[in-house]
């Protein structure tokens, strides 16, 4: 016992550490990193945990988001899941446009009416852009914003207020390695992952689905593929009655995209849950 009758440090219900003869209370964990925007509820751009699954669920939620926000929504959310400027292209004028005197005025108007309107899409599309670079540099942590004031491209898309620029650049970040890491290195890691892949035990089909979709991404990403052993290849070709020492390109391709399908489908059955799945496996 203490001289003050307490309990001694370091016994129950004692939260202090004693150093020097001076009691310490732990400070508080710092609280987690939610973003900017209230409406994403916490989905953010960080460079912890798995970084490729974080950026294709924030970019789907931010997709989402600015979807339903104004009239042009629409194109914004079509950027965001692209990772490019939607095309927006011009009509063609009507028939005899030149000669007010053949030309069907009515078309004509037509016409005008859907030039303006391309070009207030334009307008506005820009404009979204800009936007949506301080609602996606708002979801990012300090550790990603340093990150990605390092990158190379990054002078060019702040000056722009590029919003997509700044999304394709995460997602080199959350995705590749290749500026980090020795190129075959990082290939081997992502094909390490990608046969690690397993579904939870409270993994929906759904999640497991996307985690592995997730992991394929990366994968492709970083220059691997899956579409090269050759045991499978000469499997889909005896199936096609194709040759496996083709060189013909659309039987190569063809070849090569159904290679793909079989690994990955075969993958994806055999890391199903067992508990729920084995007898079917």
């Amino acid at each position: 016992m203490g001289s003050d009758g307490g309990e001694p440090p370091g016994s129950t219900g004692d939260t202090s550490k004693k150093k020097g003869g001076q009691r310490f209370i732990r400070p508080p964990r710092p609280a987690k990193f939610e973003g900017s925007c209230a409406e994403l509820k916490g989905n953010v751009f960080d460079c912890v945990g798995n970084m490729a699954d974080s950026f294709v669920k924030t970019q789907e939620q931010i997709a989402i988001y600015v979807g339903g926000k104004n009239a042009y929504g629409g194109l914004m959310a079509k950027a965001v899941e692209t990772l490019a400027e939607p095309a927006i292209t011009a009509p063609s004028p009507p028939a005899d446009y030149g000669d007010p005197t053949k030309v069907d005025q009515a078309a004509k108007y037509l016409w005008e009416q859907e030039v303006k309107e391309v070009i207030r899409d334009k307008r506005d599309l820009k404009r979204g852009i800009e936007q949506l670079y301080s609602l996606v540099i708002g979801q990012c942590s300090e550790a990603m914003i340093a990150r990605v004031n390092n990158h190379s491209d990054y002078a060019k898309v702040l000056a722009d207020r590029d919003g997509i620029g700044l999304l394709v650049i995460i997602k080199s970040i959350c995705f590749n390695f290749h500026d980090q890491k020795y190129a075959p290195q990082s290939i081997h890691e992502a094909k390490v992952k990608f046969y690690s892949i397993r579904q939870g035990c409270f993994d929906t089909v759904t999640q497991y689905y996307e985690k592995y979709q997730n992991n394929t991404q990366v994968l492709d990403q970083c220059g691997g593929d899956i579409s090269l052993d050759t045991g499978v290849w000469k499997m889909i070709c005896l199936e096609q009655g194709i040759s496996d020492t083709t060189t013909n390109s659309d039987e190569l391709k063809k070849v090569q995209s159904l290679v793909k399908d079989r690994m990955m489908a075969t993958g994806f059955i055999l890391g199903a849950d067992r508990f729920r799945y084995g007898s079917m496996i």
